[in-house]
């Protein structure tokens, strides 16, 4: 498992967040689109370690690897998950996304149209992005606030509770195993799209419906990281 350190101050923040959404129901939980940008490169890297370990040692420190890597060429995507549905998947292209460009590209076409369509919640709608610079940006928040979006920020250091996160790790192992590895960053884009829609929702529904599990996994280690 590759995690980042935490120190006391994201601890402790994880176990206010966990806490306050503990009780949260399916239903609650069907009101979130969960989003996230990821790194997907022509690197054949679905990020999994394998190791022998002892039955209930996978947190131990000594099975905890951290790493920083560069990658070859690539695609950095966006993409939201719902119970019940997805986004398109957005390949950001043409350099850093900024929030002039968050706002133009992923807000505006993709994330304010789900806000009404997204299953079961109508008005309810609760919208999950990170402390990114971009997602932050003022003309971000005023955007937000003008369409009436509510916005759930999860807490830093925080990938176990983004369900998002184990879409992305299929969707690295479905690219891997194709017949035909991509070779080229077109080859790669046109795989991305095609396995994105793969993904059978069922599985998307199961990793949205483990929430309540994953906060009673943090509040059980007092913040600090789960198998999740």
């Amino acid at each position: 498992m590759v995690c980042i350190p935490l120190t006391p101050r994201p601890r402790a923040a994880r176990r206010r967040w966990a806490a306050e959404h503990r009780d949260w129901e399916q239903h609650d939980w069907s009101q979130v689109l969960f989003t996230d940008e990821s790194l997907f490169s022509l690197e054949c890297d679905t990020r999994r370690v394998l190791v022998w370990r002892d039955r209930g040692t996978r947190n131990n420190p000594a099975f905890v690897r951290e790493r920083s890597q560069y990658r070859r060429a690539g695609w950095m995507v966006w993409g939201g998950i719902s119970i019940g549905g997805r986004t398109d998947l957005h390949i950001i292209r043409n350099g850093t996304l900024t929030g002039r460009r968050y706002a133009d590209e992923i807000l505006r076409p993709h994330v304010i149209p789900y806000a009404g369509v997204i299953p079961y919640i109508g008005d309810s709608f609760v919208f999950q992005d990170d402390n990114a610079r971009p997602h932050r940006a003022r003309l971000v928040e005023n955007m937000l606030e003008a369409e009436t979006i509510q916005r759930m920020e999860l807490p830093a250091c925080s990938p176990d509770l983004n369900p998002i996160e184990h879409v992305w790790d299929m969707l690295r192992r479905c690219i891997a195993a194709r017949p035909r590895p991509p070779a080229t960053v077109r080859d790669l884009e046109i795989a991305l799209l095609q396995e994105w829609n793969s993904i059978p929702q069922s599985l998307i529904d199961n990793f949205i419906a483990s929430m309540a599990n994953r906060c009673a996994a943090v509040l059980a280690v007092r913040g600090d990281h789960t198998p999740y």
